[in-house]
């Protein structure tokens, strides 16, 4: 049975090195996604969803919102 024990040395070792791998990728694919949607929400600020119109009919002159 003491031969055995060498057999099972390759697969754990691949595992931990897959596992460190795929957890550099998980970390810069959430460092990424972060920096992304900061990204985008700062473009958000400055631009408005609407705008203000002036309008004119037989009532009168005045201002309405454009979405």
């Amino acid at each position: 049975m003491a031969e055995d024990d060498g057999d099972a040395l390759v697969p754990a070792l691949g595992t931990i090195g897959f596992g460190l791998i795929g957890s550099f990728f998980l970390y810069q694919s959430n460092k990424n996604s972060k920096k992304a949607i900061l990204t985008y929400n700062e473009h958000l600020d400055y631009k408005t969803s609407f705008r203000l119109v002036p309008m004119g009919n037989r009532n009168g002159l005045g201002v309405a919102l454009k979405f």
